[in-house]
């Protein structure tokens, strides 16, 4: 019977060491996500820059293109 409370502890000691590796990895994991997640935000920050500033430069071209362009 010793033997076998043996047997148990030590199956309940690798099986607990792999919860936690598990777990550890799980938080790898997440820090990984959230480091991706922050460069999306960034990227769709600055595309939504470079929008602005082009419908800016659009609107311009629109109200003084003839003038630059020597139309009417």
């Amino acid at each position: 019977m010793g033997r076998v409370e043996a047997s148990l502890e030590a199956l309940e000691k690798v099986v607990s060491q792999g919860f936690e590796d598990i777990k550890s990895e799980l938080k790898v994991i997440k820090a990984d996500v959230e480091v991706l997640k922050a460069a999306e935000n960034k990227r769709k920050g600055a595309v939504g820059a470079l929008m602005l500033f082009a419908g800016f430069i659009g609107g311009l071209v629109a109200k003084f293109g003839a003038f630059i362009f020597g139309g009417h």
